[in-house]
């Protein structure tokens, strides 16, 4: 037990006197001490995740593609990457092509991509 806490046990209960504030618990100190441990690890476990997570999603994952061979140019490169896939933005660069990608590169790149391998 810490300093200034004491176990009595009355009417065959178990009872924990803090001395210090002068209350009665009656459940261990250690009990709080370990629950509030566990609940700092959950919290600092968390932060830490978002933190990796948030720092990974900045740096987009880029795509270069050539309109006619779709599946070629990207099947290797979309492979090696499949775990990166799940938490960065995939933008899509078309070759010979200028525009922003704002989704729909990367709308028009699925559809040809998926036409393609079902062809």
């Amino acid at each position: 037990l810490p300093l200034g806490w004491e176990t009595r046990v009355i009417n065959k209960k178990v009872v924990y006197i803090n001395h210090n504030l002068r209350t009665t618990y009656w459940r261990s100190p250690a009990y709080k001490m370990n629950v509030l441990r566990e609940k700092m690890d959950t919290f600092e476990g968390l932060i830490s995740n978002i933190n990796f997570l948030s720092i990974r999603s900045f740096i987009p994952l880029k795509i270069n593609v050539t309109r006619g061979h779709i599946v070629d140019s990207t099947g290797i490169f979309l492979l090696m990457n499949v775990d990166k896939l799940r938490s960065k933005k995939v933008h899509v660069i078309f070759e010979g092509e200028m525009g922003q990608d704002y989704g729909a590169l990367l709308r028009e790149y699925m559809y040809e991509a998926s036409s393609e391998i079902y062809n």
